[in-house]
């Protein structure tokens, strides 16, 4: 009988890989990792691919026993390097954690009960709080646009997945070849979503949580959302995608048009005109989230959102528009 339960152990699949790909992060990898084995996980692998980080990482990582650490001799990026883990994980769902998220209780059993409970969902995204608790900025990202809102509490599905923490079908991910590594500003994995679709459907489900670093400070806010917006006119180019990069381009050309004219003229009208068109954007894709987080939560901190908010909006579309040129 004891022999048996042996070769059962060494036969048995592996239902999941849960990759962590880091580069010089040794300020949050513990901790993520630690998430990763506070949770119960049957069947699952863990692969952290270090991607020749020059801090400390390589030393935190070193002590883990329990996981599988991939040392990469050169820097690779980020889409290379979660290449390496699909092609070395063993289980039929791939499972990305990005390295400054920790995961909540239980949130990644719920990625693979999902994926497995739904044949025709490729892909499946959980949803990300602040670690920050006491940021502005950091609390801003709760209320955002897009899809990836924390104020809904219904499985639904979605266009894009952000793969800081997400659950794909490998069979899928080999077909599509991966991640595009000519991709190296971001949205990478817009471009995986895209793909992806051609073959089924991706979700978004609210159990499935995790606490994540955000910029708290408007430099690294800025620079952060600058290379976001560079790496969706990359996308948007590869992708013919072009919808995004006309309106971001009509919008900054019309906001700056009426400020030029306000000085020339000294004319409040225009100046009015610029700010209103400079809201817009905000007004129609960040008010009605920030609305209901501050009816939900009652933090009065929400009424300062705009200022974040309206910060990522203009530095996401100066760096599409660096894109287009570039």
């Amino acid at each position: 009988m004891e022999l048996s339960k042996k070769i059962y152990r060494k036969s048995r699949k592996i239902r999941a890989s849960i990759i962590v790909a880091v580069f010089n992060m040794d300020s949050t990898i513990k901790e993520c990792i630690d998430s990763l084995l506070n949770e119960n996980l049957k069947d699952c692998e863990i692969i952290v691919i270090n991607d020749n980080s020059t801090d400390k990482t390589k030393r935190i990582i070193s002590k883990y026993k329990n996981i599988k650490i991939i040392n990469e001799k050169i820097r690779r990026g980020i889409a290379s390097t979660r290449n390496v883990g699909i092609k070395k994980g063993k289980g039929n769902i791939i499972i990305f954690v990005d390295a400054d998220c920790i995961v909540q209780k239980n949130s990644i059993n719920k990625l693979i009960e999902f994926l497995e409970k739904n044949e025709q969902v490729v892909g499946v995204s959980g949803i990300a709080y602040s670690y920050d608790r006491n940021s502005i900025i950091g609390l801003s990202h709760e209320a955002r646009l897009f899809e990836y809102s924390i104020l809904d509490n219904k499985a639904r599905e979605i266009k894009f997945i952000a793969t800081m923490f997400s659950g794909f079908r490998r069979d899928v991910l080999l077909k599509i070849n991966g991640f595009d590594e000519e991709l190296t500003m971001a949205c990478e994995d817009a471009d995986l979503s895209f793909r992806c679709r051609r073959y089924g459907k991706l979700f978004i489900i609210p159990d499935a949580k995790v606490f994540h670093h955000h910029p708290t400070k408007i430099f690294p806010l800025w620079k952060k959302w600058f290379s976001y917006g560079i790496g969706w006119a990359q996308f948007s180019k590869k992708n013919h995608y072009y919808k995004d990069m006309i309106a971001t381009f009509m919008w900054m050309a019309s906001f700056f048009l009426f400020f030029i004219l306000a000085i020339v003229f000294k004319n409040l009208i225009f100046f009015f005109a610029g700010v209103s068109l400079f809201l817009a954007p905000w007004l129609i894709l960040y008010f009605p989230n920030t609305l209901r987080y501050l009816l939900r939560y009652k933090k009065p901190q929400a009424l300062l959102f705009i200022i974040p908010h309206n910060i990522q909006i203009l530095a996401r579309s100066a760096g599409v528009l660096m894109g287009i040129f570039k």
